[in-house]
C-alpha cells in the first residue's frame, strides 16, 4: 500500500467513525447530532463543545495550507495533520504519546512516555525497517538492524 494510500485511509477511517457517532445516536438517543440543512457549510475553522461549553474539536487549516483535526476529552487528545509533505496521527493520553507519520521518505511510529520521552521507534524507508527500544533514561535497550 502506497503512503498515499495510507493517508487515505486514516482519513476515511476517521470519517466513517464520525458517521457511526451519527448513526448511533439516531439510533439510541433519538436525536439528531446535527441539525439537518439544506445548504452548504463553508468555514474556515470547525469547532466542537460538549454541553458544557468545553472545546472537544476543532477543525481547521494552518497557514501554509495544513488540514489539521484535533479530537480532546478529560483524559487525551487525537491530532490528525495533513499537508503537503506527509500525514500525521498523534494519540495523547494518560501514560503517554504515540505518533504515526508518513512522509516522502518513510513512515515511522515513535511512542513517549508521560514525561515525553521517547520509548520506542520504528521505522520504514526505501532502504528497509529499523526499530528501537528505549530505557527511561535513554539508554538503547534493543535495536534492529
Amino acid at each position: 500500500m502506497s503512503k498515499k494510500q495510507c493517508s487515505v485511509m486514516v482519513i476515511l477511517a476517521l470519517v466513517a467513525g464520525l458517521l457511526g457517532g451519527v448513526v448511533s445516536s439516531q439510533l439510541l438517543i433519538g436525536q439528531p447530532a446535527f441539525a439537518m440543512i439544506d445548504k452548504l457549510f463553508i468555514a474556515e475553522n470547525f469547532m466542537l463543545k460538549d454541553q458544557k461549553g468545553r472545546i472537544r474539536g476543532i477543525w481547521t487549516t494552518e497557514q501554509d495550507g495544513t488540514a489539521r483535526l484535533k479530537m480532546e476529552s478529560d483524559t487525551g487528545s487525537i491530532v490528525l495533520l495533513n499537508h503537503n509533505d506527509g500525514s500525521s496521527l498523534s494519540v495523547t493520553g494518560r501514560l503517554g504519546v504515540t505518533t504515526i507519520t508518513t512522509s516522502k521518505d518513510g513512515i515511522g511510529l515513535k511512542v513517549y512516555d508521560k514525561e515525553l520521552k521517547r520509548r520506542l521507534g520504528i521505522g520504514l524507508d526505501e532502504t528497509g525497517a529499523s526499530a528501537t527500544l528505549l530505557a527511561q533514561d535513554g539508554r538503547v535497550i534493543w535495536k534492529a538492524p
